[in-house]
């Protein structure tokens, strides 16, 4: 395997901290390989890490207690009930029956939890997320060529610092 063209700062040859290895494509495309065989595709959202505000995502089925709320770099998501269903969605993104895997970075959690209805979870894998502050990365197929936020329970309180999709490539 050669050595990448370009690592961006901070990035390196060679494995990480995590054993991930480094490698580029001929067009000089970079890629996180996170184990043998599979190799991690660039960043799909537009605006993943909210610093953009609302930049990039469609919020549709809010009102008064339904709210989405973008500030100083987050995404609080706020749902009290079942109807209407509050969507956060970045549309456009996915391609049908590929492989992605998608990670979520929750700075503040106060109840519910959140999913994606957009991906099919794989290996008896889960899509909630944001059931409590912390990172969560699961793996899945993509059912919708658009990347959708939902809640998965009622009475929802959660802030999302990023959220990052990447297409699993073997």
């Amino acid at each position: 395997m050669s050595k990448p063209m370009y690592l961006p700062k901070g990035w390196r040859a060679g494995p990480d901290k995590l054993g991930r290895k480094f490698v580029h494509d001929e067009v000089g495309g970079l890629y996180v390989r996170v184990a043998e065989g599979s190799v991690l595709g660039f960043q799909l959202l537009t605006n993943g890490d909210f610093a953009g505000g609302a930049t990039g995502w469609v919020t549709t089925g809010a009102d008064a207690t339904h709210i989405a709320t973008f500030a100083a770099g987050t995404l609080r998501y706020q749902s009290d009930t079942l109807s209407p269903q509050l969507n956060v969605t970045q549309a456009g993104v996915l391609v049908l029956n590929r492989v992605y895997e998608v990670t979520v970075v929750t700075s503040a959690w106060a109840s519910g939890s959140l999913k994606t209805d957009s991906l099919t979870a794989i290996n008896g894998g889960t899509t909630v997320f944001s059931a409590a502050s912390g990172t969560v990365t699961f793996r899945g197929i993509a059912a919708s060529t658009d990347f959708a936020i939902t809640r998965n329970t009622t009475n929802v309180d959660a802030t999302i610092d990023s959220i990052s999709i990447r297409e699993v490539r073997a």
